[in-house]
């Protein structure tokens, strides 16, 4: 099981190649709520974190075998980004409706992307078969403890920032993110809670969470978000013994937290993102005065998707 020493030792791992993320507080949302712009990386995305700490953790001949991964796009920018930085080389795999922002991230930091699949289990179907096949590397987006460990470390910046803290919204796909936060926050702070936020679209964890079976729909804002989880991935434990609840949230609500985004603060948030927003807005989870801080895990959109949620 991870434990809060690994997430320690990816802070200090991740320290000289990036500066923690800013906090912002949100009075249009309620007082004593802040937001963890995690778009501010050089990726645009908290995904960075997690693909450099497993990266850096690798040792010479993984590296040189190749790695692949798999990825709505964040995770695959952020592993394409890594391998620049460590001098491997990487392949990514993302499903055919992959936001082309994304696509062009993974090319600008010089790694292979390709499109294979029309849905995120089928890439990652596929890209599992090569890594067998062609004796690859592969980095889970979630399912790897370097990347929960990466992750982690923004748990560790928002105690760091706000002593009073007492309450974290968190996005959630499957797991990674949600998991190396609970377990440093809950850690040092057992009476914190930490909630995590599903898009209605993408209710794989929340099914888990709470036995429940609700469909996927891969048409969706919050594109980053979509997929199940592999029914042994280590967030699942890590999930149940650190969050306390999960929510789930519209379409509508997603739509409508990335225009209050764009329109209030100037800001380009994706669906993904923006999940936790869309979560105090639409009622999901009640304002009740505690400080709280919201991770806005993601600002990669298309063009497209813009002019659709404004209409």
């Amino acid at each position: 099981m991870l434990k809060l020493r690994d997430i320690v030792a990816a802070r200090e791992r991740l320290r000289p190649w990036l500066r923690p993320t800013p906090l912002q507080e949100a009075p249009g949302l309620a007082e004593r709520v802040w937001l963890k712009l995690e778009y501010s990386n050089p990726t645009r995305s908290f995904k960075l974190r997690g693909a450099l700490n497993a990266m850096l953790l690798l040792d010479k001949p993984a590296r040189e075998r190749g790695i692949i991964a798999c990825s709505s796009g964040n995770h695959a920018q952020g592993v394409a980004w890594a391998a620049q930085l460590s001098g491997g080389k990487a392949r990514l795999l993302m499903p055919a409706h992959t936001p082309k922002s994304k696509i062009e991230g993974v090319r600008r930091f010089g790694a292979q992307a390709e499109l294979f699949g029309s849905t995120y289990d089928e890439t990652e179907a596929e890209a599992r078969r090569r890594e067998r096949e062609q004796n690859l590397t592969f980095i889970s987006p979630y399912n790897d403890a370097g990347v929960i460990a990466g992750a982690g470390t923004i748990g560790l910046e928002l105690l760091d920032d706000l002593r009073d803290l007492e309450r974290v919204l968190v996005p959630v796909s499957g797991g990674g993110l949600i998991s190396g936060m609970g377990l440093a926050l809950r850690t040092l702070r057992p009476t914190l809670e930490v909630i995590g936020v599903c898009a209605r679209s993408a209710p794989a964890m929340a099914n888990l969470f709470h036995g429940s079976a609700l469909p996927q729909r891969w048409d969706t804002l919050a594109e980053a978000l979509s997929g199940e989880v592999e029914p042994d991935s280590m967030t699942i434990a890590l999930v149940r013994r650190f969050v306390n609840r999960i929510v789930l949230v519209p379409e509508e609500a997603i739509a409508a937290a990335m225009r209050w985004m764009l329109l209030e603060h100037g800001q380009v948030v994706e669906g993904g993102g923006a999940v936790t927003i869309a979560a105090l807005q639409c009622g999901a989870v009640e304002l009740d005065g505690r400080p709280t801080a919201l991770v806005i895990s993601g600002g990669n959109v298309d063009e497209a998707t813009l002019r659709h949620i404004l209409g």
